[in-house]
């Protein structure tokens, strides 16, 4: 599975990526751009902290995910968990 994120202006530093059953969860801080003296009537990318959480159809084997971020997009591959197997329990007397 492959999860991507366009998420330009953020450093990989400014970035945190968790993992639990079958949700992946990114939060992270954009700067605010320095105005340069210049006053600013729109701004397309909105600055301070953000948050997203994506639920999957499958819960994922967290050893598995591996995260690259180059060029203002951020990827993460990941593998599905194992299903539970069932196994039989012995019961004492």
């Amino acid at each position: 599975m492959v999860l991507t994120a366009e998420i330009p202006g953020v450093k990989p530093d400014d970035l945190e990526l968790t993992v639990l059953g079958d949700s992946v969860r990114l939060r992270g801080r954009r700067p605010e751009e320095p105005s340069n003296g210049n006053r600013m009537y729109r701004r397309e990318r909105a600055a301070g902290a953000f948050g997203r959480t994506v639920t999957l159809p499958e819960s994922i084997d967290p050893d598995s995910v591996q995260a690259e971020y180059r060029d203002g997009v951020l990827r993460v591959r990941m593998e599905k968990a194992e299903k539970a197997k069932a196994r039989k329990i012995e019961i004492k007397a």
